[in-house]
């Protein structure tokens, strides 16, 4: 490696280690699908897509990928833990 490069990752001086006292969790991801009524915009809307979607676990990422008349279908990944063996 020539003398001004380094590999990338962590910037000099950053540990590489992860601290001891942090527990780990494992999680699961899903991808779902679910159709709603539309009765609300902006804010109420969003409240009501992440609430929808929590059901299923701790919404990732979300988008309302269709809309028909007054039904809007929503796709999303979410993450629940995951059982340790």
């Amino acid at each position: 490696m020539e003398e001004n490069t380094r590999p990338l990752g962590h910037p000099p001086g950053v540990s590489r280690e992860l601290p001891t006292n942090l527990s780990t969790t494992h999680l699961s991801t899903q991808f779902i699908r679910i159709i709603l009524r539309l009765g609300c915009t902006g804010v109420e809307l969003r409240d009501q897509i992440e609430t929808q979607l929590s059901t299923y676990g701790d919404p990732l990422r979300w988008a309302i990928t269709s809309v028909d008349g007054t039904m809007a279908q929503v796709e999303a990944v979410v993450t629940t833990p995951s059982k340790q063996l």
